[in-house]
């Protein structure tokens, strides 16, 4: 068995970097994580948890990734999640284009992805002395088969 993690993170780069777009602007696309520094708003691939999918056919995986969109105002100010609601809308367009499927998802010549569908959404809010912050965190579930040996 092959471990299908990095191809699956590697693919949500490619899809989401340099397409997310809020108000005709680029949205930043990091892996796993983004530099305390980096100004709102972006979009962080967060994480891969899953388990073992194999049926008696093919090795196999089911596994979900975590994509965290982050935003931020001053404390104050009348900007609401908006921002955040609309930068998801994006990510998850660009993701699922289709109901419950995988084509979108290049993982070959070791992977195919038979199916992808959102399973989660959490909208959350931090605050500071001086900024608000809005997130949305998504999670989207695949059911990828392996092709080859590696």
């Amino acid at each position: 068995m092959i471990d299908a993690d990095y191809k699956l993170r590697t693919e949500y780069y490619r899809l989401l970097n340099g397409n997310v777009k809020y108000l005709s602007n680029n949205v930043p696309v990091f892996d796993d994580y983004a530099n305390i520094s980096t100004p709102a708003p972006y979009v962080v691939i967060a994480g891969i948890n899953g388990n073992d999918g194999t049926d008696k056919v093919h090795f196999g995986h089911n596994l979900t990734v975590t994509v965290d969109i982050v935003t931020e105002f001053d404390k104050g100010s009348t900007d609401s999640r908006y921002q955040c609601d609309m930068i998801s809308g994006e990510v998850t367009k660009i993701l699922l284009p289709k109901v419950a499927c995988g084509s979108n998802f290049n993982l070959f010549p070791d992977f195919q992805s038979i199916s992808a569908k959102r399973v989660n959404s959490q909208s959350l809010t931090e605050e500071s002395d001086t900024k608000k912050v809005y997130r949305k965190v998504i999670q989207i579930s695949h059911t990828i088969k392996q092709l080859s040996d590696g």
